[in-house]
């Protein structure tokens, strides 16, 4: 039987990790001249991968334009293979629609080059994503490759069937010894017989199909010119020994392809992988560099939640979709979602370069955001006996009513609130500053003064869907007296109708959730530990000392106390060692001090907490713990586009200790929104803002600890106790890692019960509604004071709605983020507004999805006529599933 050996040739590109992005650029330029030159002359070198990338070729022909033609012409004959990804992505920390834009983006350059690979290619990111075959298959990609998180006791061959966790299916095909293990053939052919020995003896009897794959590559490798010449050597040599071998230059998607064929010998797999055995997955590197990851959390929400929803509701009016500026802010932002980037294991300048394009992107989101919020301002028909407008605009799709908080321009002080149907509403005033309008004016002539109060507010917006309703500012009728009297504060508690957060003797939060009778002790505890990691993974001291905030609170301030909102200032005070080394802590002391606005609201179910940590010690770990009542078996946490459970304790982590793994496997995990426990119907989330990690701990009761900081002085150390061995990159100094200064953290406490919708009220802590009000308005306007685009029921969520790549309509994007499927669920749309829908895959291409039901109508002039009543229902969607739709204005 003939042994087929697939002879992958490529290289990894990293665009940025040890070395700057410009400095390995210079370095690509040679190697794309080298690989042009090589595929021309040498049409036996039949193909090469260009690391599963696109970004590689724009890096490329920014320098040397002239030769975008013979790359097109490689790229159409399939002899340099490009694609999926715009950049190789971090599976974990970047948001679903971050990772869904990276493959479009991608996409997009790819079909104006002439094609892309059919395969998801993940050479390097750190463990995989349980939501990863949901994302390529929506992409029409049906397989997967990748090096880091499976272990041979997974499955007997290293091809499987992994299983999203929505049920999407792909095929997969695990690299055990790395994307390098074709790397060391040569010209010589006694070495490349040793290699190809060395590979038989690891692979054949773990391969499906008794083939074997070679990736004859590795970090920034440059094409080995001699591989066709070595392939026909040892299939010479192997001739001779009476062996049926064939070595042919290929393509991954040729290999992954004629995987097919052996699909029914698959044992499915399900979810993430993560697991260290044979390489690091680095599962503690979502601590390093927080003040990236919150950046990188805060800029995503900004695109997804904010800028793509209020471009595309301003452009039902002009038609003006911005598609270019906001694609390249979109950029900006997935070029820092390179694994190495976005995990932040590089140098120092190079992080600085990642903060800077974060802030290109910011300044072009914040410029259309102004500009668009103007224009809708402009298009609003507002009732000029009402008063001076306030807009209330949300992206979520289903109801709130939640703390606004906004400036208001007025000329008398004695004003009155009222929503668009005249019911007055209390607010409380945070701050008044005189305003001259002149001052936001340029002009050759001169301009008179107008002076204003700008006084900021706090009022309770009520919205139902995503849209936008209007409040109005009455001047010369000052407000009534507050219905509710009484403030949120008394003695050390702060309390309201739902929960109660009471300060302990210990220093410690008592937490009642008064709906369940559910009380939850300890809770907003600091643990401050040694950190003698690196930039790759936290790992303890061998001989560590923790320090906890019990009985370190310094003083209690009340800031405020309004029948809208209560808040104290607590100001913890700690002696922690000033550093840590390998073996232990410093027995020097440094104070490091912690000051927490909580923070509860009158009609709102959370406690929230905004953390300032003034870090003064090195090497160091700060996170804040929550104790459950009981001891759990598992606990929950929302990652991209839903929820999954995961276990407390595994039988791994010991086994990771004794069988000498890469490196050590224990509970601690990357998160997005939340993380919770619950045992039968009760228990609590804990939300956060850019925090993507946590650690689960089980002792007596399971504890829930959020990673607050985590400060190291290297991208690599070796021998570290909890990743022994080899160091992880490279010996490189990076204080700006050990985050000495000040970084604000901000994360809430959430009880939970049966039929409780948590996922919205998470969605609403990171995505809060949005107000704004001019000085100046008109009342010219076309569009009415309160417009609904879209509704969801059920449960569902709004995970995109914008502009169409293609910019014909509209792309709404349902998940569920819940941990069950959902049937017969209507998503309402604006039927005066969108006239057609129909459903698309991720890639915004047309499909026939049986799921979604678009229900028809008479038409309002009374004919039989049917029309789209502008409601659809999806009949079945899966835990973590996701719908598009592209809908339309016309028919």
């Amino acid at each position: 039987m003939m042994t087929k050996f697939y002879m992958i040739a490529h290289t990894h590109w990293d665009r940025e990790w040890y070395k700057s992005y410009q400095e390995n650029r210079v370095r690509l330029i040679g190697f794309m001249d080298d690989l042009f030159e090589t595929l021309e002359n040498d049409e036996r070198f039949t193909c090469f991968m260009l690391d599963g990338q696109t970004s590689i070729i724009l890096d490329y022909l920014e320098i040397k334009p002239f030769n975008k033609m013979r790359l097109m012409d490689l790229i159409k004959r399939h002899r340099i293979i490009v694609g999926p990804w715009f950049v190789q992505p971090d599976e974990n920390l970047p948001s679903g629609e971050s990772i869904i834009r990276n493959l479009l983006i991608s996409k997009s350059i790819s079909d104006e080059f002439g094609d892309y690979m059919k395969v998801g290619y993940l050479p390097d990111s750190f463990g995989q994503s349980a939501a990863m075959p949901t994302i390529l298959k929506g992409f029409g990609i049906d397989s997967a490759c990748f090096y880091r998180g499976l272990e041979s006791d997974d499955t007997p061959y290293n091809e499987f069937l992994w299983q999203g966790a929505d049920g999407s299916e792909i095929i997969a095909a695990w690299l055990p010894v790395g994307y390098g293990n074709g790397m060391f053939l040569s010209e010589d052919l006694e070495k490349s017989i040793c290699e190809i020995e060395k590979n038989i003896k690891l692979l054949k009897e773990r391969s499906i199909s008794s083939n074997i794959i070679l990736m004859c590559g590795s970090d920034q490798c440059f094409i080995k010119k001699f591989t066709p010449q070595i392939c026909e050597r040892l299939k010479e040599y192997y001739l001779l020994q009476g062996k049926d071998y064939e070595f042919a230059i290929t393509s991954l998607e040729n290999y992954m392809n004629d995987l097919n064929r052996f699909r029914d010998k698959m044992v499915v797999i399900k979810g993430e992988l993560r697991k260290g055995r044979h390489s690091r997955a680095h599962i503690s590197i979502g601590g390093t560099r927080l003040d990236i990851k919150k950046k990188n959390f805060e800029v995503e929400q900004t695109y997804q939640d904010l800028l793509e929803p209020i471009v595309a509701l301003v452009s039902l009016y002009d038609g003006i979709t911005d598609s270019e500026i906001i694609n390249r802010g979109w950029r900006y932002i997935i070029e820092n979602h390179a694994h190495d980037s976005i995990c932040s294991c590089c140098s120092d300048i190079i992080h600085k370069e990642i903060l800077m394009r974060i802030e290109y992107a910011n300044q072009i989101a914040n410029t259309i955001i102004k500009d668009k919020f103007s224009k809708l301002h402009s298009l609003i028909r507002y009732d000029s006996e009402k008063g001076r407008p306030v807009i209330i605009f949300s992206s979520f799709g289903g109801k709130r009513n939640e703390l606004a908080n906004v400036d208001v321009y007025v000329k008398d002080m004695n004003f009155s609130l009222y929503d668009a149907y005249g019911n007055e509403i209390d607010y409380t005033i945070k701050s008044c500053q005189d305003f001259n309008l002149k001052d936001t004016k340029v002009s050759l002539s001169t301009i008179p003064d107008d002076f204003y109060k700008k006084v900021n507010i706090e009022f309770y917006a009520y919205i139902d869907g995503l849209g936008y309703t209007t409040y109005y500012v009455k001047e010369g009728r000052a407000k009534s007296k507050a219905k509710l009297q009484s403030g949120l504060v008394h003695d050390n508690c702060l309390e309201n109708d739902y929960i109660k957060a009471e300060i302990q003797e210990n220093c410690s939060i008592k937490i009642t959730d008064k709906i369940t009778g559910n009380i939850y002790d300890n809770a907003n505890v600091f643990y401050e530990s040694g950190n003698a990691g690196d930039e790759y993974d936290y790992s303890p001291p061998y001989k560590d000392k923790v320090i906890t905030s019990y009985m370190c609170l310094r003083d209690v301030k009340i800031l405020e106390n309004t029948t809208l909102k209560g808040a104290f200032l607590l100001n913890y005070s700690l002696n922690v060692p000033r550093s840590t080394d390998a073996s232990s802590r410093s027995t020097q002391y440094v104070p490091l001090d912690i000051a927490v606005t909580m923070t509860i609201y009158r009609f709102g179910r959370r406690i929230d907490f905004e953390t300032v940590i003034n870090n003064t010690a090195q090497n160091h770990r700060i996170q804040v713990g929550f104790d459950f009542p009981c001891k759990t078996r598992t606990h929950f946490a929302d990652v991209q586009f839903g929820e999954i459970e995961r276990e407390n304790e595994s039988s791994k982590t010991v086994e990771s200790e004794n069988e000498n793994w890469s490196e050590r496997y224990y509970g601690v995990y990357d998160q997005h929104k939340f993380c919770g426990i619950r045992a039968g119907q009760y228990g609590f989330v804990i939300m956060n803002r850019g925090l993507p990690q946590y650690e689960v701990e089980n002792a007596d009761k399971t504890k829930l600890k959020i990673t607050l900081l985590s400060g190291v002085g290297f991208m690599g150390h070796e021998n570290l106790k909890y990743r022994k061995g080899r160091r992880s990159g490279a010996v490189c100094a990076t204080p700006d890692a050990q985050m000495i200064g000040k970084f604000t953290t901000q994360y809430s406490f959430l009880p939970i019960c049966e039929g409780f919708d948590y996922h919205a009220e998470a969605e609403r802590y990171v995505n809060p509604v949005r107000a704004v009000s001019y000085p100046e308005y008109d009342c010219d306007g076309i569009w009415p004071d309160n417009l609904a685009l879209v509704k969801c029921e059920n449960g569902l969520q709004i995970s995109a709605f914008k502009c169409a790549q293609d910019k014909k309509g509209y792309i709404l994007r349902i998940v569920n983020p819940t941990s069950d499927d959902k049937k017969d669920s209507a998503i309402v749309l604006n039927r005066y507004i969108f006239k057609k829908v129909e459903s698309v895959n991720l890639a915004e291409e047309k499909q026939d999805d049986k799921d979604v039901v678009p229900i028809d109508a008479n038409n309002a002039d009374g004919s039989d006529k049917a029309e789209f009543s502008g409601t659809f229902v999806i009949k079945n969607i899966k835990r973590n599933g996701l719908k598009s739709q592209r809908i339309y204005k016309d028919k």
